[in-house]
């Protein structure tokens, strides 16, 4: 018998975005985890502070099972980039982590990009 699937660990990828020189988009993705989330929130403004931009994009596409763990990454990458002086922006934020952002009253401060409308309901 196999044994189950691990979920993907969790991660945050920096990359510039060659069609907008002043943001760094940040990938985030696998399963985030309450412990994860200061981790990654450590690691998120180490890429940022210095970094030469004056945007910061999380896609967070990648994440897997969206819960606490991610809202509270979120809110702390919203915390560093606010203290650097930076804009956010969120994209690919899934059904489930807009209706626990909505929940927790933070789609406002976090601000999640609005759906485009081709999303499929149900």
């Amino acid at each position: 018998m196999a044994a189950p699937k691990e979920p993907p660990s969790a991660f945050v990828h920096a990359l510039h975005p060659a069609r907008d020189g002043h943001a760094i988009l940040l990938l985030i993705g696998g399963r985030i985890e309450r412990d994860d989330a200061a981790r990654l929130g450590d690691l998120v403004r180490d890429l940022l502070d210095g970094a030469d931009a004056n945007l910061a994009i999380c896609d967070v596409g990648m994440v897997d099972q969206p819960d606490a763990g991610i809202v509270d990454l979120l809110c702390r990458i919203r915390l560093v980039t606010r203290r650097l002086g930076l804009g956010l922006e969120i994209r690919g934020a899934s059904t489930d982590l807009r209706d626990l952002l909505f929940l927790t009253g933070l789609c406002d401060v976090i601000g999640v990009a609005p759906r485009s409308g081709v999303e499929l309901e149900g």
